[in-house]
């Protein structure tokens, strides 16, 4: 979960909207209280995505119901793909990020949304998480 923060981390330095989505609710919960935490003296400003608080003003918005969010993605937006599952509205956004480890179910799954993603014409790269540079 530490790469995840520092993933977003990087995004949101550099100023890109952030959606973070994952079907899992625990986890979202556990990366909710990391981006507050993960740094000493610092943290990175998110929110769960409510209705009551549209989090327009927001860098990171996690939500685990990506079509409440449809009146705030745009394609400026960057969705971080935490779950194990192809987002149905993955489309509406400028670009996602795959976030997978190294266990063998969990890379198989991710090898068939790459070719999905393929498929539907995406350009796609893949790189390593220390392969990782944000440039500001």
């Amino acid at each position: 979960m530490d790469a995840v923060c520092q993933i977003i981390n990087g995004y949101y330095l550099n100023k890109r909207r952030v959606v973070v989505y994952s079907n899992e609710y625990d986890i979202l919960c556990k990366l909710n209280i990391m981006l507050w935490t993960f740094k000493d003296v610092s943290f990175i400003p998110h929110s769960f995505y409510q209705k009551k608080n549209n989090c327009e003003e927001e860098y990171i918005i996690i939500s685990d119901y990506l079509s409440q969010t449809s009146h705030i993605k745009n394609n400026e937006m960057l969705l971080v793909n935490m779950s194990n599952i192809l987002p149905l509205c993955y489309n509406d956004f400028d670009c996602v990020v795959e976030i997978v480890t190294e266990d063998e179910q969990e890379r198989s799954e991710a090898r068939s949304r790459w070719r999905t993603y393929k498929n539907d014409g995406h350009i796609l790269t893949s790189c390593h998480f220390n392969d990782l540079v944000f440039s500001k």
